[in-house]
């Protein structure tokens, strides 16, 4: 009387299993679909993982309509019935209110259920929300627990904050740069950025680290090929002295560009001290419309008659600098010159410092773009200080 019930429950879980295997090798519909449609009947019994996994299909629109409120209900009820994944998902939905409105309490409510199980998605975000405060007390103790116990789980957002944690000394914790740099190390080598760049700083002698050129100028590469910033106007500024690199201005001026045209305001006065000092000429470099200007205006440059072809091409190359600056940002000029009057401006800053320098023309180094008399002349023509 036993097996009978049994033998019945076998042949029907087959015919299942037999029918889900022949619609994903011979219906029309897409596996996700079928996948679907099971995870629906599953759920409809009171499945916690179906329904879980049903939940993100909605909120995503995978496989139907994307419906985030209703992908919300159903991982709220997979998370009422301790699902750690559907916790942490509700969570961070709820959390950001994408889709559906922020509740930050609820959302704490959830991410310390799944986190107190273990999931290291759900620790991070919970160390988050206690670092603003959002939902639970602001507390940087909490906050330093949660990240301590993702980051040893490998959560990259876990592993940068710690870097930042003992950088800064918060949370109880005494400023420790070898902890730090520990720290961002482990999220730089799973490809984080920002350590990559933290990582590079520590190798420079930031924080009072023991300089190390190779593995600074290692992780900065490896920042600035992967589009931040502040690393390629560091690598171009290498190739541009010479230190670490050899020096090359054509190296030098595709890092600043490249920092340039994610509006870093240091590159573009680097690339316009270039221009200024003759290091580059080509006017495909700064744009179509500040090389227009510079083709309009060029002749009224005032170059005494004697001056040799290098003496004009260096003069010729700030007129070229200034009108860069001031077309992309207007910041290595004064921020309250307008584009409209950037001929007239850099045509007088020109001028005046051809008049003032003499055979000083061009500018050195970088540094010396705001030396003083320089600096007098070139105020004049803006009727402004800077």
């Amino acid at each position: 009387m036993v097996r009978k019930p049994i033998a019945i429950f076998a042949l029907i879980s087959l015919l299942i299993l037999g029918g889900y295997f022949y619609l994903i090798m011979y219906s029309p519909f897409s596996e996700t679909q079928i996948k679907g449609w099971t995870r629906q009947v599953l759920a409809a019994f009171g499945d916690a993982d179906a329904q879980y996994k049903l939940g993100e299909m909605y909120y995503d629109g995978r496989g139907f309509q994307k419906d985030p409120q209703k992908g919300v209900d159903l991982l709220r009820k997979a998370s009422q019935a301790g699902h750690p994944a559907a916790q942490s998902k509700l969570g961070a939905i709820l959390h950001t209110g994408l889709g559906v409105a922020t509740d930050y309490e609820e959302a704490a409510h959830w991410m310390l259920k799944a986190a107190e199980q273990g999931n290291v998605d759900a620790q991070t975000n919970i160390g988050v929300a206690y670092y603003y405060g959002r939902g639970v007390p602001k507390d940087y103790k909490e906050m330093v627990k949660w990240y301590k116990l993702a980051a040893e789980k490998g959560s990259v957002i876990a592993q940068e904050g710690l870097g930042y944690i003992y950088m800064e000394g918060w949370g109880g914790e005494q400023k420790n740069p070898d902890e730090s740099i520990k720290w961002f190390s482990k999220a730089a080598e799973q490809g984080n950025v920002k350590a990559m760049s933290f990582v590079a700083s520590f190798y420079e002698g930031a924080e009072g680290y023991p300089k190390n050129a190779k593995e600074a100028l290692t992780w900065r590469r490896k920042a600035a090929e992967r589009g931040h910033a502040h690393s390629q106007v560091m690598i171009g500024y290498a190739y541009l002295i010479g230190q670490d690199l050899p020096h090359d201005d054509g190296e030098a001026m595709k890092w600043f560009r490249k920092a340039a045209d994610q509006g870093n305001t240091q590159a573009k006065e680097y690339i316009g001290w270039m221009f200024h000092s003759g290091r580059v000429t080509d006017l495909d470099t700064i744009g179509s419309e500040a090389a227009q200007m510079h083709d309009r205006i060029r002749h009224q440059l005032l170059i005494p008659s004697n001056a040799d072809d290098q003496y004009r091409a260096k003069a010729a190359g700030m007129l070229t600098g200034c009108l860069s600056a001031c077309v992309s940002t207007g910041t290595a000029l004064n921020s309250r010159v307008k584009k409209e009057d950037c001929e007239r401006t850099c045509l007088c800053v020109v001028n005046g410092l051809i008049g003032a320098l003499g055979d000083e023309l061009p500018l050195d180094t970088p540094s010396e773009m705001a030396d003083q008399k320089a600096d007098a002349t070139t105020k004049a023509c803006f009727g402004i200080g800077y």
